[in-house]
C-alpha cells in the first residue's frame, strides 16, 4: 500500500489550526487513482496545520460533511480551530513522510 498508519505510540500532537479550503477538485489527481469525476463532492477540503506544514485531513463522508457543517455555523473557524490527534491517526507514505491525519471513527 501506499500509505499505512502509525502504530505503537500514544503522544498527542495538536493541529495548531484546522483550515478550510475551498473545493476544487484535483482531477488529475482523480483519474490517475480511478476515482469518478463526476461523483467526486467540491465541498471544502481541510487541512491541519502543524509547526509550519499543512497535511490533508481525510475522513469518512458524513465526518467531512460534519466538518462543512461545523463551517458553515462557525463552530468551527478556519485558521482558529485546534484539534488533538493521536500518532495513530496520521498517515505516511511508504518513505515515513506524515500525508495526512485520518479521523477516528
Amino acid at each position: 500500500t501506499v500509505f499505512a498508519t502509525t502504530s505503537n505510540s500514544y503522544s498527542t500532537d495538536i493541529c495548531n489550526s484546522v483550515i478550510a479550503i475551498a473545493g476544487t477538485p484535483d482531477f488529475q489527481y482523480l483519474e490517475e487513482n480511478d476515482i469518478d469525476i463526476n461523483h467526486h463532492d467540491s465541498g471544502e477540503d481541510f487541512v491541519c496545520e502543524m509547526d509550519g506544514f499543512t497535511v490533508p485531513i481525510f475522513g469518512t463522508d458524513e465526518q467531512m460533511e460534519e466538518l462543512r457543517k461545523l463551517l458553515n455555523e462557525g463552530e468551527l473557524i478556519s485558521a482558529e480551530t485546534t484539534i488533538a490527534v493521536t500518532n495513530e491517526e496520521f498517515m505516511l507514505t511508504e518513505d515515513g513522510v506524515n500525508a495526512g491525519v485520518v479521523l477516528p471513527p
